[in-house]
């Protein structure tokens, strides 16, 4: 059934639909990697990569996300070991996935992650994605999709903890 369906560019006017699955998943099918709703990202963020994908002629599909910029000295977490480091360099970060209950399992996500893909591959950028550990669901789709968790554990304390150990 994949080959039903069809990933392309997202336009404007698709906002209204990609909203409907986004609030169609918000509860427990959709893991909030972003604390808000997909128009609010949209305003505040406007994606770089964005595409959709429709099957049997409806959208029920979308992944959005940016190529940022990262200065791999700073971070242990972008360490780079190779014979010609550099210390600036592109990631693609996949911000937003989803897709409709509806159309899921029908290989409607692979697809918009392949999309995705292709477009950082063209520009020549990892791709990263971000997964709470208790989100065995979506851990488990990147990982079929290729994605690797890395090794290690972002810990945070929060600046009111400051004076406790």
């Amino acid at each position: 059934m994949c080959a039903d369906v069809y990933v392309r560019e997202m336009a404007r006017s698709d906002l209204p639909r990609v909203t409907e699955i986004d609030q169609a998943l918000s509860g427990t099918k959709r893991f909030p990697t972003w604390p808000f709703s997909f128009d609010v990202y949209w305003r505040e963020y406007k994606p770089e990569i964005c595409f959709v994908a429709e099957a049997g002629g409806t959208l029920e599909g979308f992944i959005v996300g940016c190529l940022v910029v990262e200065e791999h000295n700073r971070s242990i977490l972008n360490l780079r070991h190779s014979d010609r480091p550099r210390p600036y360099s592109q990631v693609g970060w996949i911000d937003m996935i989803g897709v409709h209950p509806d159309s899921q399992h029908i290989g409607t996500g692979r697809r918009l992650v392949e999309a995705f893909c292709r477009q950082c591959s063209t520009a020549n950028v990892a791709m990263r994605a971000v997964a709470g550990e208790d989100d065995l669901r979506l851990r488990s789709f990147l990982e079929a999709a290729g994605f690797r968790a890395r090794a290690f554990v972002v810990y945070e304390k929060d600046a009111q903890g400051m004076g406790r150990y």
